[in-house]
């Protein structure tokens, strides 16, 4: 099971940094991650999840399934940004990124 997840997860490699670097660079605020969420939605749909979005009432909550009976898989994720955190992706000092118009950032490490 555990090589059936990791070859997936290799062969999936360039559309998940793909999804990875698009909302790093979007860095929308809590409860404001629409285009964040849209991605996610598109990407879990197109691999053939079934999504429920508006999950305890937060528009940008959502939950996807695929398949019935187990194993249960649950992920969390959380990328909203914060105000004013702006930052280069891979820099290791402070280094406002010139992509990112809105000024939010990640970088709370969660």
């Amino acid at each position: 099971m555990t090589s059936l997840a990791l070859d997936f997860i290799d062969s999936q490699r360039a559309q998940f940094t793909a999804l990875s670097d698009q909302i790093w660079n979007l860095a929308e605020l809590r409860y404001e991650e629409f285009a964040s969420t849209d991605l996610h939605v598109r990407m879990l749909e197109a691999a053939g999840f079934r999504v429920t979005r508006g999950v305890a009432d937060i528009p940008t909550a959502f939950v996807a399934e695929a398949g019935n009976g187990g194993p249960v898989i649950g992920i969390l994720g959380e990328y909203d940004a914060l105000s004013g955190l702006s930052q280069e992706a891979g820099a290791f000092t402070c280094r406002p990124s010139s992509e990112i118009a809105n000024g939010n950032g990640h970088g709370c490490g969660h």
